[in-house]
């Protein structure tokens, strides 16, 4: 056994390691030693597809700093998320740093993207209800105590 960084490691381990760190990138060592030692890798890397400050995006061929865009072109970064079919989302802090920049400066914008997501909100609920009530009508629970709908209504026009 062979004592190295407070952690004991066979000689295969240890040649291993040093192989992976002359010859392969940086990222396949710090894999390696997380999974010999049960380090959390999150804690190493950002393995989510959320994007924080310190990281870079691509908006129309260009690259730019997330952290950079908040200060100087937070209405940039504000339509690229908010585009139908866009991948992009920000960290909860970062979203919330955006949000106030974007309050200042174009409160319309931001009233729009509530104005739609209410409206999402909505769409859900009554969907859930329609849904209910169509398995209610099937199980024939409609009028019980199981059921919260008493009586179905047709209107014909």
């Amino acid at each position: 056994m062979i004592l190295t960084e407070n952690h004991l490691l066979t000689f295969q381990q240890f040649e291993l390691n040093h192989w992976l760190l002359r010859f392969c990138n940086l990222q396949s060592y710090w894999y390696l030693r997380a999974s010999t030692q049960n380090i959390d890798m999150k804690r190493i890397f950002n393995i989510s597809h959320k994007r924080r400050s310190q990281d870079s995006i691509k908006i129309d061929g260009n690259h730019y700093g997330v952290g950079a865009l908040i200060k100087s072109n937070p209405l940039l970064l504000w339509k690229a998320i908010h585009t139908k079919g866009s991948g992009l989302s920000l960290v909860r802090n970062d979203y919330y740093k955006l949000k106030k920049e974007i309050e200042i400066i174009n409160p319309l914008e931001l009233a729009k993207v509530k104005l739609e997501f209410e409206q999402r909100k909505e769409m859900k609920v009554k969907q859930k209800l329609k849904n209910e009530l169509l398995k209610d009508i099937k199980e024939g629970k409609i009028d019980t105590i199981q059921s919260r709908f008493k009586t179905v209504k047709i209107v014909v026009e």
